[in-house]
């Protein structure tokens, strides 16, 4: 193999929203070396994105005007719009434990009709549509989630049975099987208080909207690599913030603070794939893994690295039951997070400040500390526990929940939320709380709280994301996505060889060198005309 070959990147093409984030973050200070470092591009790709940034955002501006133009002269597009709309919704309901009924999706799938320039005329949701929606979706039952249904039991046996054949036929042991997860987090997190007014109540909830973040726990079934956490804000230019290189999450912003499958991708090559490949170098381990997530919109269906590391998605509404991440570990990191701002609030109202002053002055750059705080207390034995309910093989007599367990009665754990209750009590807001509801808040029923979930304007928000994703042409190889090897790296590379064999001419002949400036002539000829191509 050459030493061009050896050193030549893997072919990624990368979507229109990438580049714009890539351009965001040229404009906060981070430099092109350390963004193509993480997009596993070259240096001047990124360069050339920076030149055509205007070009760039023009896209971006005209698939939006596409999609709307198509949305108010297609009713057949808008009716897809609204079932995805109407399906996020749902999960995002049932996740946050919120009941959902049949008429309730049908009066929820009107008002995103309405909200996309249709009329009440022309889409009545009716019970012929909701039976369709339902069997698109194998919506058996209106479970919440964690409600264990027949059918949901079965194509996750039917799964559990399939996945344990192919790691046995793969030869694969728990270091080289992944998981990853997402779920929505307040970073200023406080349990529900009365609200004396309509007004006030409108003011927290747009301030939790604001602060909500999304993080994403990803782990090999050992749990002994933990992949730092994802964490999606809405802020491209967090003020507590030099760097997002300097910090020890991967941070991106997005406009609804959301995983979204041009993140999600661009996450799975950059930091996901480097780090699973170092890692089982270093185990002396074949370069083979697999990564298990949920059946979602924001995970794209065609991803993989080559055939050596490959995406497996998980029945649709099984994830309950058999998804590890939620079978105790996200629970047990919030638990972790909750109790840390706990900590926080109960050490600076002691020394004098208030509790809304506290919580006020919170920053994302202490949530960013307090999660990689509690990602690091998340033991390898309650990862591998998580894998109990898919790989029968991995069982272990105990489970997630005794992690939990063992955290919330600790000495100190015990004391902490009588301290914070006590506090609150002493808040005019908070002075008819009970203490069950902060044992509430500290450890809820559900992973997502109705708090934590998608409005209804970013649900919207994020469906036309991933649709202008396919407006703009994704997966298209235009002249900005990376082409193995660059006719400017190959120029640049034979100047270096030129030069040496002119200062040794003892070794190279006259009709060698010659040759050389033949073949230089030429490359240079070739990059003028894809330029020129460009240009037209």
């Amino acid at each position: 193999m050459s030493a061009i070959e050896k050193n030549r990147k893997e072919h990624v093409v990368q979507a229109y929203d990438v580049k714009i984030n890539a351009l965001h973050e040229l404009k906060n200070g981070v430099r092109n070396s350390d963004i193509a470092k993480q997009l596993n591009v070259h240096v001047r790709t990124v360069q050339r994105w920076q030149k055509n940034q205007k070009k760039i955002l023009e896209k971006e501006y005209n698939a939006d005007e596409r999609l709307s133009k198509k949305l108010k002269r297609n009713k057949a597009l808008k009716f897809d719009f609204v079932n995805k709309l109407t399906w996020l919704w749902f999960n995002e309901s049932r996740n946050a434990g919120v009941s959902v009924n049949g008429p309730q999706i049908c009066m929820q799938a009107r008002a995103m009709y309405i909200a996309l320039g249709g009329t009440e005329n022309e889409f009545k949701a009716s019970n012929g549509w909701l039976d369709k929606f339902k069997r698109r979706h194998n919506i058996r039952s209106m479970a919440t989630v964690g409600e264990k249904r027949s059918s949901h039991i079965d194509a996750a046996e039917n799964f559990i049975t399939w996945f344990d054949n192919y790691i046995r036929d793969e030869n694969l042991c728990e270091d080289q099987i992944f998981n990853c997860d997402e779920t929505g987090l307040n970073f200023k997190n406080m349990p529900r208080k009365t609200f004396t007014s309509k007004e006030e109540s409108s003011t927290c909830d747009s301030k939790e909207m604001k602060e909500r973040i999304t993080i994403m726990a990803s782990s090999n079934a050992s749990g002994g690599l933990k992949i730092p956490l994802v964490v999606i804000g809405k802020s491209t230019e967090p003020g507590c913030m030099k760097s997002i290189n300097e910090l020890p999450v991967y941070y991106r912003s997005q406009e609804c603070a959301w995983m979204v499958s041009s993140l999600f991708k661009e996450w799975f090559f950059s930091e996901f794939v480097p780090k699973v490949t170092l890692y089982l170098k270093s185990k002396n381990l074949p370069i083979k893994a697999v990564l298990l997530v949920d059946n979602c919109l924001s995970h794209p269906r065609k991803l993989q690295m080559g055939t050596n590391i490959r995406v497996i998605f998980l029945p649709p509404n099984t994830s309950a039951l058999i998804q590890p991440m939620d079978q105790g570990v996200l629970q047990y990191l919030k638990l972790k997070y909750r109790f840390l701002i706990m900590e926080h609030i109960v050490n600076n109202v002691n020394n004098g400040e208030g509790l809304m002053e506290v919580v006020e002055k919170i920053s994302l750059e202490n949530g960013i500390e307090w999660l990689t705080n509690a990602w690091d207390n998340v033991r390898p034995i309650t990862i591998k526990n998580s894998w109990n309910s898919l790989w029968r093989r991995n069982c272990d007599a105990t489970t997630t929940q005794n992690s939990i367990l063992d955290l919330m009665n600790l000495p100190e754990n015990r004391i902490l939320p009588r301290l914070f209750h006590s506090i609150l009590q002493n808040t005019e807001s908070y002075a008819q709380i009970a203490y069950d509801s902060v044992l509430d808040w500290l450890n809820p029923p559900t992973i997502l709280t109705p708090e934590e979930a998608l409005s209804n304007e970013e649900i919207m928000l994020v469906i036309a994301e991933e649709e202008r994703g396919k407006e703009s042409g994704e997966s298209d190889s235009d002249n900005d996505s990376d082409p193995s090897i660059s006719n400017e790296d190959v120029g640049d590379h034979l100047k270096e060889i030129l030069s040496y064999c002119k200062k040794h001419p003892d070794h190279f002949s006259k009709d060698e060198i010659s040759m050389l400036l033949k073949i230089n002539t030429r490359i240079l000829n070739k990059a003028e005309h894809i330029v020129t191509q460009q240009l037209i």
